[in-house]
């Protein structure tokens, strides 16, 4: 250790300029070359290379450290501050962004940038004629940097030209055009103006107005290139116009027109729903519809009034309507337990009264108007267990018409309906035949063996007797009639069961 540090002191003192002191520290199995470096780094430290004179400076005087201590130029602390000279120099050399060979070149490129840049600004280089006078002067530069910008020049001056070639509109939409000359541009642009002034009195955003623009583009009579190029821009917004109107539900523009048909479609499925006295699971799937889909608000305040009456609020009640209607509301998770209001509506009322009336006026009509039947009916009798199946009342006729088809498909149900009073009210009477006691039952339960009896029996009356008069003639006129007019007794109570207060 201590022939170490004597090296050190020596190397620090003396130096190594000849390198008998490393062949002496090498012959007692000593190296001495990382002091060396130590103390070219230190040396290194107390140098500064911020500019291009320092960095030179700090080169030799690293140099001279270097030949003190025996060591080459080419170590890594030379090499660095040699590496900061050459950014030096490169940037020394650089004018406008290109790097010339010398520093004498840069010079007079540099010189050159300088009055070409004086030169362009005592000229409007938006006018082509003070622009096309100005780069001939030019020309006498010759240096990369002069003819970079030189050559720009000339394509502003080039674009100069080809804009006095195009025409271009204040109105968006309509493309640029572009013209073999000058003169053809200054005629087309006069052209547009006058276009421009027409459209500028019409809403664009409204498919009437764009119709009306375009007839009156087309009276103008305008150029082919011109009269295109508006057409095409009056055909862009009628489109654009047409997809708004695609895409809106009352009032409501939603992004496409899929999601607009499935919102309307829903809307007018839960409609349907609420005319026809929603059940509990109906009620929840509309609520679910509510939270789900982002419905007008119209629309929305519509299914909420027709909610109210089945689950038991007033509109006012319901919650405010949000913007997408993805929060759950409270009374959405209620109205899944809620037991639907048991009263009618003023509609369901109504059904139930007009329905109510028209069987009436057919069991009103039975007893005035008879079934016509032909002569071979009467012939006819099926009895089951000792009861008639066929209607006893009716009148003949040798042919049996539409317009008899059209009644008697009516009046079978009338019929039936008249026989099962009729029948019910005579057995029960006839049944008064016992002493007072068995009277007296009969009385309390006898009507009730009568209603039981007489319905089933009028059920397989009324089948027995319909199929039977059906069979009475086979003319196509007949037959539609018939069977059509069948049908509207259970039509009639299709629709009391469906829209009236009696569907439970």
């Amino acid at each position: 250790m201590y022939i170490f540090v004597c090296y050190r002191v020596l190397l620090k003192i003396l130096g190594d300029a000849d390198g008998e002191l490393s062949r002496l520290a090498a012959y007692f199995d000593c190296d001495i070359l990382p002091d060396k470096l130590k103390l070219m780094e230190e040396r290194r430290k107390e140098l500064s290379i911020s500019t291009e004179v320092l960095a030179q400076h700090a080169h030799d005087q690293l140099c001279k450290a270097a030949d003190r201590l025996g060591l080459s130029h080419d170590c890594d602390i030379i090499l660095e501050v040699d590496k900061a000279l050459l950014e030096f120099d490169r940037k020394a050399r650089t004018v406008d962004g290109i790097e010339l060979k010398t520093r004498e070149e840069a010079a007079v490129a540099s010189k050159e940038l300088q009055e070409i840049r004086k030169a362009v600004a005592m000229t409007d280089c938006h006018d082509k004629t003070e622009l096309a006078a100005l780069l001939p002067q030019l020309e006498k530069y010759q240096s990369p940097v002069a003819k970079k910008h030189i050559r720009a020049l000339r394509k502003t001056l080039e674009h100069l030209l080809e804009e006095e070639k195009c025409v271009r509109s204040a109105i968006d939409g309509i493309p640029a055009l572009k013209f073999d000359s000058a003169e053809q541009a200054q005629a087309a642009a006069k052209e547009m103006a006058q276009a421009e002034a027409i459209l500028g009195s019409y809403s664009l955003n409204e498919l009437d107005q764009i119709t009306q623009a375009q007839q009156a583009i087309a009276d103008l009579k305008l150029s082919q290139p011109v009269d295109t190029a508006i057409q095409k821009m009056l055909q862009q917004q009628q489109s654009s116009a047409q997809k708004v109107i695609n895409c809106t539900f009352l009032d409501k523009l939603y992004n496409s027109v899929e999601e607009k048909k499935t919102v309307e479609k829903e809307y007018h499925k839960i409609k349907t729903k609420l005319m026809m006295h929603p059940d509990h699971t109906e009620i929840a799937y509309i609520r679910k519809q509510l939270d789900t889909l982002d419905f007008p608000e119209q629309a929305y305040s519509e299914i909420e009034a027709g909610l109210a009456p089945y689950e038991g609020t007033s509109p006012s009640s319901q919650p405010a309507q949000s913007s997408n209607h993805n929060a759950p509301s409270a009374s959405s998770a209620a109205s899944t337990s809620s037991v639907p209001s048991s009263s009618a509506t003023p509609s369901q009322k109504a059904v139930d009264t007009i329905i109510s009336l028209l069987i009436l006026a057919i069991i009103i009509a039975a007893i005035f108007v008879r079934v016509t039947v032909t002569p071979s009916f009467e012939a006819h009798s099926i009895r089951v267990m000792g009861y008639e199946m066929l209607i006893s009342r009716h009148q003949t006729a040798p042919v049996l018409t539409a317009v008899d088809g059209l009644k008697n498909g009516i009046l079978v149900f009338g019929e039936t309906i008249v026989a099962f009073f009729m029948e019910g009210f005579s057995d029960f009477i006839a049944g008064f035949h016992f002493h007072f006691i068995g009277n007296a039952l009969w009385l309390l339960f006898g009507w009730m063996w009568i209603i039981i009896k007489e319905t089933l029996i009028s059920i397989g009356r009324y089948f027995v007797t319909i199929v039977m008069i059906g069979k009475e003639s086979t003319s196509i006129g007949y037959l539609a009639s018939y069977i059509g007019s069948a049908l509207v007794p259970w039509i009639l109570c299709w629709i009391i069961n469906r829209f009236g207060s009696k569907k439970d």
